[in-house]
């Protein structure tokens, strides 16, 4: 089923809104991998450096 040109441009601007939730997360890494790293005592997860990249790694483009 076709979206009608009336209703297109807000499916635009849902794609282009969802598209900056998920790659918005890779620039803010830094702050999140640091509060995963630190100890539960200090408020963190207490993951290891290793741990804590792996999502990072999943969701960054792979290079040619």
């Amino acid at each position: 089923m076709e979206a009608s040109p009336h209703n297109r441009g807000w499916l635009v601007v849902a794609a282009g809104a969802g598209l900056n939730l998920a790659l918005g997360v890779l620039y803010a890494w830094s702050i999140f991998g640091k509060q995963l790293t630190e100890t539960t005592a200090n408020g963190g997860f207490g993951w290891s450096k290793t741990l804590s990249a792996l999502p990072y790694t999943m969701l960054s483009p792979s290079s040619p």
